[in-house]
């Protein structure tokens, strides 16, 4: 299946996903079989050509301010294909858009959910200068609600 699948991410994937199937369901009948490491490179390859298909179209809503249906699929990423580095921008990417929609403590929430399981990630410093955005942000608003 996976010799056959669309090299193209965008391209319908329905073979990727059998071929998936396939490669697992070989590593648990053939755990001590030398192909064991091809068979789970296949997965990886595979799993990251469909997470960056639904990361590519929340990109484009995010593009478009369409926070909704970005977070919708940032949160898809997230969900189903951590093991793949579009986990880590879909990650990064909903706590932007929680930023944007000033929705504060949810942001903090997942940036610093972000450094703590992508701890060496490039996005790491620009997570950093949002929490202390956010934490202004929060201070200032304590500041001038409490007058």
């Amino acid at each position: 299946y996976y010799k056959n699948t669309p090299k193209h991410y965008a391209l319908d994937q329905e073979d990727i996903k059998k071929a998936i199937k396939k490669m697992e369901d070989f590593i648990v009948d053939n755990p001590d079989s030398p192909l064991l490491e091809e068979a789970r490179k296949i997965i990886l390859e595979a799993r990251t050509r469909l997470a960056q298909k639904e990361y590519d179209s929340g990109s484009f809503y995010f593009k478009i301010a369409e926070w909704k249906a970005a977070s919708i699929y940032f949160q898809l990423v997230v969900d189903d294909y951590t093991d793949t580095q579009y986990g880590a921008l879909a990650l990064y990417r909903l706590a932007e858009i929680a930023f944007k929609e000033a929705r504060y403590p949810d942001a903090l929430e997942k940036l610093n959910s972000f450094i703590s399981i992508y701890p060496t990630s490039e996005l790491v410093p620009k997570a950093q200068k949002y929490i202390e955005k956010i934490n202004l942000q929060i201070n200032s608003s304590n500041d001038s609600g409490g007058s």
